[in-house]
């Protein structure tokens, strides 16, 4: 259901765990929630950043226009026709994306391909 956050933390923090009542049965014998909860005060580990090793890295910096659902790209190896990578469609207008994808220079040329599937230009 939906809940009214402001509503539900004020209340925990009035009346703490007992707030919510008796909590019913679980659903399952692993599911418990609220107070009860498992913590973790493990923090949890920083992303991996970003790498190719020896090979070049392509940067694609991507900002949608107001039709964001019709734009898909793609980076692909001339000679093989290999897709190096691909995204799209999007879903938020005026929103830059950043895509970051590794080749080969040994490879050759790369093409970049946009896409706008209504075909009205992007």
């Amino acid at each position: 259901g939906i809940v009214q956050a402001k509503a539900a933390y004020d209340l925990l923090l009035d009346e703490g765990c007992a707030a919510g009542g008796d909590s019913p049965s679980p659903l399952s014998s692993d599911s418990v929630g609220g107070c009860d909860q498992y913590v973790n005060t493990n923090p949890t580990s920083s992303p991996t950043p970003f790498s190719c090793g020896g090979d070049s890295t392509i940067r694609l910096e991507l900002l949608t226009d107001n039709w964001p659902a019709e734009t898909t790209w793609n980076f692909t190896v001339d000679e093989t026709e290999e897709l190096l990578a691909s995204g799209g469609p999007y879903f938020s207008q005026g929103v830059l994306y950043t895509h970051l994808a590794c080749m080969d220079p040994a490879d050759g040329c790369v093409t970049f391909t946009i896409n706008d599937s209504y075909g009205d230009g992007i």
